[in-house]
């Protein structure tokens, strides 16, 4: 219980009142959370309505396979399916799913290889994959310098980068009007 109530305190900037933007403009849309951590949305009171499914690297089913690996995509996006009621996990890929995360190798490289339009949430002074400083590192030079690699990959593959999650909805609101244009 604990853990839940500060992840409410630690919650982005906004991401509430996004949320429920995009889930007032797109009601057909599936939201679900890809973690790691054990933090369940809907044990946070002001995100469980915003959210139809989570997928944790911590459920026992998923555990050897937390994010950066595509098997957590995959399941994630065949419970999304499955909540749709109305597409297959394989008509969701191809970039008709969107992830948004703040890592950029597991968040963004990893969902994009999985067939994202993946969203880096990053303001202006996050570090590019790094942990250098960080006191909670315990990554060797040789891991580090690996992770910025896959890092500056991963950036190569973002379809969008955003500084606060108040941009969300709008940046939505601009793809489909994109992809109408395009029609």
């Amino acid at each position: 219980r604990a853990r839940h109530d500060a992840a409410e305190d630690l919650l982005f900037e906004g991401v509430v009142g996004a949320l429920a933007s995009i889930r007032s403009d797109h009601p057909d849309a599936v939201v679900g959370a890809i973690t790691n951590s054990r933090v369940n949305p809907f044990a946070v009171p002001s995100l469980a309505p915003l959210f139809d499914f989570t997928v944790s690297g911590e459920d026992a089913n998923i555990f050897l396979h937390r994010k950066p690996s595509p098997v957590i995509f995959e399941f994630a996006l065949e419970r999304a399916a499955s909540l749709s009621g109305k597409w297959a996990a394989s008509d969701l890929r191809g970039n008709s799913w969107v992830h948004v995360g703040d890592d950029l190798p597991n968040d963004v490289g990893a969902a994009a290889d999985a067939g994202a339009r993946s969203v880096w949430i990053a303001d202006d002074g996050a570090a590019v994959g790094t942990t250098e400083g960080r006191s909670y590192s315990t990554a060797t030079p040789e891991e580090q310098a690996k992770r910025l690699h896959a890092a500056q990959v991963a950036r190569d593959k973002m379809a969008a980068r955003i500084r606060s999650v108040v941009e969300l909805p709008q940046l939505f609101r601009d793809w489909i009007v994109e992809s109408a244009g395009n029609d």
